[in-house]
């Protein structure tokens, strides 16, 4: 069984700070959840190990409020955009096939534009992310959406959908982020409204065909679930201690 919460807009730390109370929850307890939310306002997530300052360098944000994400990989400009995190324990079978959790997820996604009437996305592969790494000629871009990735999803060479994961104790984090609409404080990211001008997708939608897509792919029983009291506590203290403190966010 797996705990579905279809969340409300929050703050970059708040959401932090929940994703790493679910799994904390899934480590302790053995509580699985798929969480699906969104950002506001539109907030610049680092990656955990990009430097503070680098953000001063992409001037459409520099307004935007910062968090600093505890997985890796480039910045993330959160705002017309359906976030997801995935929280599994260890003894679930996708804690171990991590990288079959990615391109799985990845799969639903796609089905999910496809039905949609969104085509046309292509996963990229080992060869084509090392092509793009050599364009590049070895400097990562600031924003994740201008990395590429084995897995990643691209609609005319434009990354839509990425991911990222990361460990602790006994369970894995999994999120990542469907780009829906272009954002004024990142220009050069153009979403998948501006890239299928045809298309009426929108976050809404894509937030109630996902999640049965998602669950035949997987073989999860999703049932509608909360945050619980003792998660939304945790939530609380890992905020202040982390997400939400200077010391953190400004600590590269």
């Amino acid at each position: 069984m797996m705990r579905l919460i279809i969340d409300r807009p929050r703050s970059g730390e708040s959401n932090m700070a929940i994703d790493q109370a679910l799994l904390q929850s899934a480590s302790q307890s053995g509580m699985a959840t798929l969480r699906i939310y969104q950002w506001h306002p539109a907030t610049l997530s680092l990656g955990y190990f990009q430097k503070f300052e680098d953000r001063l360098d992409h001037e459409p944000s520099v307004a935007c409020p910062l968090v600093r994400r505890a997985s890796g990989g480039g910045a993330i400009l959160h705002d017309h955009e359906m976030t997801y995190s995935i929280a599994v324990p260890s003894q679930d079978r996708w804690a171990s096939e991590n990288r079959n959790l990615f391109d799985q997820v990845h799969r639903s996604l796609i089905d999910c534009l496809d039905q949609l009437g969104v085509y046309d996305c292509v996963v990229v592969d080992d060869e084509i992310a090392a092509k793009h790494a050599q364009k590049l000629n070895g400097k990562q871009p600031f924003l994740c959406f201008e990395r590429r990735s084995p897995g990643d999803v691209t609609i005319a060479n434009y990354k839509v959908i990425g991911s990222a994961q990361r460990r602790l104790d006994n369970a894995l984090l999994q999120h990542g982020s469907v780009l829906v609409g272009e954002s004024a404080a990142a220009p050069e990211l153009p979403g998948i409204k501006e890239l299928k001008s045809g298309s009426t997708i929108s976050i809404d939608s894509l937030i109630k065909a996902w999640p049965p897509l998602l669950s035949k792919i997987m073989d999860w029983q999703l049932v509608e679930g909360k945050i619980t009291d003792d998660e939304k506590s945790e939530a609380i203290k890992i905020k202040a201690d982390r997400f939400a403190n200077p010391v953190w966010n400004q600590k590269r």
